[in-house]
């Protein structure tokens, strides 16, 4: 019998590896002043949401 041979999924699967790194390292240095960016964006979300809370969701902005 012959062996099989997967170097062409192998390979693929290296290209695929190395673009999402290459993903992540770019998305690294694009927010990479910003350390604690996710953090922002959930502070002023949670206090949008008590400003729409404490007006009783009745603002346009709060739908």
């Amino acid at each position: 019998m012959k062996a099989e041979r997967n170097y062409a999924k192998v390979g693929y699967s290296m290209i695929v590896v190395a673009a999402s790194l290459t993903i992540i390292a770019i998305l690294g240095l694009a927010i990479g002043e910003d350390v604690l960016f996710a953090d922002n964006i959930q502070r002023a979300n949670t206090a949008h949401f008590n400003e729409c809370k404490a007006n009783d969701f009745s603002t346009e902005d709060c739908l």
